[in-house]
């Protein structure tokens, strides 16, 4: 993994901010879990070192003819260091790997006078994915991961993303993924929560009120192997994934 620490100028934040087409792997222990949540605060920035605190500019399309390492992938699978679409390797996050692959993966400004960057691809905007290992399978409708364009707009620098996976037993591969949002510009935003101040203490505290967001439809999906790692990957040149805050926890059993 190729990346840099940055100190956020306005306060005590440090983040890890990912070069391109570099994946960020790591790895959980959780055993006997029937319920556990994920979340973790990011944002996207220009890749020049000196202009790791700024947001604009950075549109871009990509045009790809299926080569997955053109997509974005965030979310849990195993710690090596495959991309989730390998036939071995089972996936359960975001992506705008959507429909065909022989499209276009982008960056565009977006809603509220454009306050927020966020990503599109294939067939359309990106949803909540499980992959498998077989089968490549989108989680939801219209909903999007929005990127703080003008934080001074939007609440701040960092966007929390959550969810949360529960098993009937603490021994079984059929696990539910749920996505849990809040309503943006007439769409979902997985959660919507939007801070300067993106601590493990913020989502904790958000993890105890999933149940005042608005939630996705759950599907049960049987694996063969449960994730390990939480994994982010950005390919994109004109802008970098910032990594300000992760926190796995385990609420049941």
């Amino acid at each position: 993994m190729a990346a840099v620490i940055y100190q956020i100028p306005s306060g005590g934040d440090q983040c890890l901010i990912l070069d391109t087409r570099q994946a960020f792997i790591y790895p959980f222990t959780a055993p006997n879990w029937t319920d556990l949540r994920f979340g973790y605060f990011m944002s996207i920035c220009q890749p020049l070192a000196a202009n790791n605190g700024l947001t604009s500019g950075l549109g871009e399309t990509l045009t790809t003819s299926g080569t997955q390492s053109d997509r974005f992938w965030i979310g849990i699978k195993d710690s090596s260091t495959a991309l989730p679409v390998n036939s071995a390797t089972q996936f359960i996050g975001w992506s705008n790997r959507l429909g065909t692959d022989n499209s276009t993966s982008s960056i565009v400004s977006t809603f509220s006078s454009n306050n927020y960057w966020t990503e599109t691809g294939s067939s359309g905007i990106p949803c909540p994915v499980i992959f498998d290992g077989t089968t490549f399978k989108i989680q939801g409708s219209t909903a999007y991961l929005m990127f703080p364009q003008v934080a001074a707009n939007v609440g701040g620098n960092a966007l929390l993303s959550m969810f949360k996976l529960t098993r009937p037993t603490g021994s079984s591969l059929t696990v539910t993924a749920t996505w849990y949002s809040k309503t943006i510009g007439g769409q979902g935003c997985y959660s919507g929560l939007f801070t300067s101040s993106p601590t493990i203490a913020a989502i904790r505290a958000e993890f105890r009120n999933l149940p005042a967001y608005g939630a996705s439809t759950p599907a049960a999906q049987t694996l063969s192997a449960l994730p390990t790692a939480l994994y982010f990957y950005w390919p994109f040149n004109n802008s970098k994934l910032r990594i300000h805050a992760v926190c796995i926890e385990k609420f049941a059993p």
